[in-house]
């Protein structure tokens, strides 16, 4: 039980800085749009 929480919690963060990194992307291409 208390392995599945760390998995998930690792997992979670995993996914928040993925999609962190995306949004950063997405804004640097945005603003070097002409």
């Amino acid at each position: 039980m208390g392995a599945d929480r760390v998995w998930s919690g690792q997992t979670l963060r995993l996914r928040i800085t993925v999609v962190c990194h995306g949004c950063r992307t997405l804004r640097t291409a945005y603003l070097e749009l002409p």
